[in-house]
């Protein structure tokens, strides 16, 4: 079950405690997720305006029935520039750092069935490590795809049973050799992490604009005595790109 969560927030500077329940944000202000620090604009960006440090609050209750036994609970964040951590009920639950990719953090064991509040403290600091490995001496000014501050993504919470896969990662490797090639499926659930390769159909699907790319479909089964509990599908891509002295590519 997912539901989204990018609705009822109150915004404004982080001070000291802001990340705690009993903090007075009567003087934030509501905003509604996705949310940047300062206004967009395409030119005269003012980074100034956002390189603080910030604080988004939620106060919430559980949007489900009070009873999760077998079932646990995470908060998908989409993305939030650029150092965030995350508070629930006073307890931090997680800190990330990074502007441009998701990232997600359980909440099964602070989560009450009233009273909640969420505080996201967001620095939006310049940092040389986001994206990582920046060559300094670098500036915000500098740097053409940076942008304002603030949870720029949505925000959603994701109710999963107490066994599920957390990721699936499939590999097509040796293709040119018809009779090697084969799929590396790495799989990830909640407790374990396990690797498998499988042979290669020689047929797929193809799609787009090239013929020589074709889709397989890999299925990932987590099974109890025979019963399928847990189950997900990932599609692999293969194409080829063969290079001749005539056409060439």
């Amino acid at each position: 079950m997912v539901i989204p969560f990018g609705t009822g927030w109150l915004f404004g500077p982080a001070a000291e405690g802001s990340s705690l329940p009993g903090f007075d944000d009567s003087g934030f202000t509501a905003v509604t997720l996705p949310h940047t620090v300062t206004p967009l604009s395409w030119q005269d960006w003012d980074p100034a305006a956002w390189e603080r440090v910030w604080m988004y609050r939620k106060h919430f209750d559980a949007p489900f029935e009070a009873g999760l036994s077998g079932r646990r609970v995470f908060l998908d964040v989409g993305a939030a520039l650029t150092h965030s951590t995350v508070t629930l009920n006073g307890t931090e639950v997680g800190d990330y750092l990074g502007g441009y990719l998701p990232f997600a953090f359980e909440i099964t064991g602070l989560l009450q069935s009233a009273g909640n509040v969420l505080a996201v403290r967001l620095d939006s600091g310049f940092n040389l490590n986001a994206p990582p490995d920046r060559p300094a001496p670098a500036v915000s000014t500098a740097v053409d795809f940076w942008q304002p501050g603030g949870i720029y993504r949505d925000v959603r919470l994701r109710v999963v049973p107490e066994v599920f896969l957390a990721d699936v990662f499939a590999k097509p490797v040796n293709l040119l050799d018809t009779a090697a090639r084969q799929v590396v499926v790495q799989v990830t659930c909640s407790a374990c992490c396990s690797s498998r390769s499988q042979p290669l159909p020689r047929a797929g699907r193809r799609v787009g604009y090239a013929e020589s790319m074709r889709i397989s479909k890999v299925v990932s089964v987590i099974a109890d005595t025979g019963r399928v509990v847990v189950s997900a599908a990932s599609r692999v891509r293969m194409r080829s790109c063969p290079a001749t002295p005539d056409p060439g590519w």
